[in-house]
């Protein structure tokens, strides 16, 4: 739902529909790719992100840190220098599972890696106060009534 201000994000079970994987280069947009890798395990087969070999030097190896956030819930990712293709598990999204996501003190990972916590239970974000950096209000926003 998009208004002049804001945009909300949700699901409607009424529409429900596979989410189809992608093969994007995501070199003009790279704050991105841990939204869109996380998103990606939800995806009915392999999504690749290319172009993404500046994010090795972010306030961490942002491709190596979205990877093993990726591995901690279940899913399969493939890494290159400068792409990653995430696959999710063998039987699909439902065998996601719970685990713990250390996003190294990046706030983009935290932030990415809850997301998904809101369809995958028992998801725990170490060091949530890394998240300060950009969006202090992040966690109480994300738990703000009707949002779960």
């Amino acid at each position: 739902r998009r208004e002049a201000d804001v945009v909300e994000v949700f699901r409607d079970p009424a529409r429900d529909a596979a989410l189809n994987p992608v093969d994007v280069d995501m070199g003009d947009i790279p704050d991105m790719v841990p939204s869109l890798a996380s998103v990606a395990m939800f995806a009915t087969g392999p999504t690749s992100i290319s172009n993404i070999g500046h994010l090795r030097v972010k306030e961490t190896d942002r491709i190596e840190g979205v990877a093993a956030c990726l591995r901690a819930l279940g899913a399969t990712v493939d890494v290159g220098a400068d792409f990653l293709v995430v696959r999710p598990p063998v039987g699909g999204a439902s065998k996601l599972h719970s685990g713990d996501i250390d996003p190294r003190s990046d706030h983009r990972l935290a932030m990415a890696f809850s997301i998904a916590g809101l369809a995958i239970p028992g998801v725990r974000i170490l060091d949530p106060g890394c998240v300060g950096k950009s969006f202090p209000g992040f966690f109480d926003q994300l738990q703000a009534p009707g949002r779960g």
